[in-house]
């Protein structure tokens, strides 16, 4: 299980910056996604469905796809190694 919320810092990770944060908290559809999955811990065919849902909050805006991308990669769902 994972959770989907972390505090927008610096982790050992990736770093989202007070910028990229600030643009998705201003997104309205963001805010509305990470409030409804960041409720505990999600398994895995829940993080399935939030991650489909998320990946159709980037295609109807695209301006906030770099930051989404940025996000993942913090909480450790994309890219980097452990």
């Amino acid at each position: 299980m994972v959770s989907l919320f972390v505090a927008p810092v610096t982790t050992s990770k990736a770093i989202l910056t007070s910028y990229g944060t600030a643009k998705l908290m201003t997104n309205r559809a963001f805010v509305n996604w990470l409030a409804k999955h960041s409720r505990g811990e999600v398994s895995p065919n829940g993080l399935s469905n939030a991650l489909t849902e998320l990946r159709d909050i980037v295609k109807r805006n695209p301006d906030i796809a770099d930051e989404v991308s940025q996000y993942l990669t913090t909480i450790g769902i994309i890219g980097g190694s452990k």
